[in-house]
Formats: structure tokens, C-alpha cells, sequence
């Protein structure tokens, strides 16, 4: 298989997470990609600039993909040095039908992109509760079942959640995956490939549990008792997303 160029733009604070590193070591492993990490949080881009245009056209001319994961950062704030720039790059990659994968802050942060502050909220202002455990995840419908970035996952899974905000869909999206606690835990933009996921396939049960005891007055979560996360789920739609890229690049030589 070829090996998938990806530019993972990296909003974890690298002081307690870091996120690039859990993903190239559960899910975008060196068999099927090649990950480049650039750490925006500090405002460093994948070129030597913030324009965001210039951005994009190093992606595009360099990578096959790009990663947004998770951060502590909450993308509704305007005061984040780099939350416009990242906005401004996702909007301009999308309309470009260029690949996307991204997860938590980074799913929340491409529905800000698209649909504004109207495609993104804090769960309390929905009157619902922060989601921090290990959450039964499960396909909407038999649709969403059939979609080809869990070929090969046939039923429910149990995975690592932890976030107060979240993205809300529209007709733009496809819905695809739900919980118990919040409804919306992934989608693909319609008729391109970009994905955003609510929890964290790639967080392993050791660093999901130090998170959760960094917590204060917010109940962890334990779906049906389970303390374990099922971590080939991850992989698989990893290696599913980058075939997909693959065949995606290829139709537009």
C-alpha cells in the first residue's frame, strides 16, 4: 500500500497531550502514512506564513491529507492566535476537496469553519452534560453503517470521550455515529472527504485516565462498566481513510 502524506496540524498543548504522537502510534501508523506535525497552537504552520491562502497551497502541493486533532482549547475563542488562520485553512481545503480527518476540537473546529458559531456549541448551553469516559459508540443508521471509513467494523464500539463542546450538523453533513450522552460524535461533509469525529479513537485507556482524574465536579463515565477501549477500531479507520485518498488522488490525476 501506498504510503499516505499527511500534514497533522497539531492544536494539543504538548505539555499534557500530546495528540500527533498518539496518532501516529495508534491509528496513522508508518505502514500506511507519513506524518509531518506542525504545532499551530504556537503558530507554526506547515509554511512560512500566516497567510492562510499560502498555507493551503504548501499543503496541497506536499501532503495527500490533513490531520486536525484534539486540543484543551475551545475553538468558539476568538482570542486563540491561531484559531482564524486554522478556520480560514480548513474552509479553503474543503473547497478544494482536499482530504481531512479530524477529531474533537478538530471536528468541532471544521464545522466552525463551514457553518460559523451556528456549527459549534458548549453542551451546557444545550442543556446537556460534559461527556468524559469510555462511551459506547454506534452507527446512527444502517447508512451510516455502510460508510467505507468503518469498513470492517460491524457493530458498537467503546472508545475514549472527553469534551464540553461539540459540533452541530446541519444538511451539509452526513451523520454517522452517536452515543448515549450526545448525539453527534461523527460525520462526513456531504460529497467530500472530510471527516470529524466527537471522541478519541486514538486515545489509549493509560491516557484517557489521566485526563479523567484531572477532573473536578464531572462525573467519568463507564458505558455498561467497561474500562477498556477497543483500539483497532482507530486503526481500521485509519487505513480505511487513507485507500480512500489514495483512489481520491488518483482521480484527479
Amino acid at each position: 500500500m501506498t504510503r499516505v502524506k499527511i500534514a497533522i496540524l497539531d492544536v494539543s498543548d504538548h505539555v499534557q497531550l500530546f495528540e500527533d504522537d498518539l496518532f501516529k502510534k495508534y491509528m496513522f501508523t508508518d505502514d500506511i502514512s507519513e506524518c509531518t506535525s506542525y504545532h499551530v497552537a504556537k503558530n507554526q504552520w506547515p509554511s512560512e506564513t500566516l497567510n492562510s491562502h499560502q498555507i493551503v497551497q504548501f499543503i496541497v502541493q506536499n501532503y495527500d491529507a490533513v490531520l486536525i486533532p484534539g486540543s484543551e482549547d475551545c475553538c468558539m475563542d476568538d482570542s486563540l492566535c491561531y484559531i482564524e488562520v486554522l478556520c480560514n485553512v480548513i474552509r479553503e481545503l474543503i473547497d478544494r476537496d482536499f482530504p481531512i480527518f479530524a477529531v474533537c476540537f478538530g471536528a468541532q473546529a471544521v464545522s466552525r469553519a463551514l457553518n460559523g458559531n451556528d456549527g459549534v456549541s458548549k453542551l451546557k448551553n444545550l442543556n446537556e452534560k460534559p461527556e468524559f469516559g469510555i462511551v459506547l459508540i454506534d452507527f446512527v443508521d444502517e447508512d451510516a453503517r455502510g460508510n467505507l471509513l468503518f469498513r470492517g467494523i460491524e457493530k458498537g464500539f467503546y472508545s475514549s470521550s472527553s469534551h464540553s463542546d461539540c459540533f452541530l450538523l446541519n444538511e451539509k453533513c452526513e451523520h454517522l455515529l452517536k452515543s448515549r450522552h450526545w448525539k453527534n460524535q461523527a460525520y462526513q461533509v456531504k460529497d467530500k472527504l472530510t471527516f470529524g469525529l466527537q471522541f478519541h479513537p486514538e486515545m489509549d485507556l493509560v491516557t484517557s485516565e489521566e485526563i479523567f482524574k484531572t477532573l473536578k465536579d464531572i462525573p467519568v463515565l463507564y458505558d455498561d462498566n467497561e474500562k477498556q477501549v477497543d483500539m483497532t477500531v482507530g486503526k481500521i479507520m485509519a487505513k480505511n481513510f487513507c485507500e480512500m485518498v489514495i483512489k481520491h488522488k488518483e482521480t484527479k490525476l
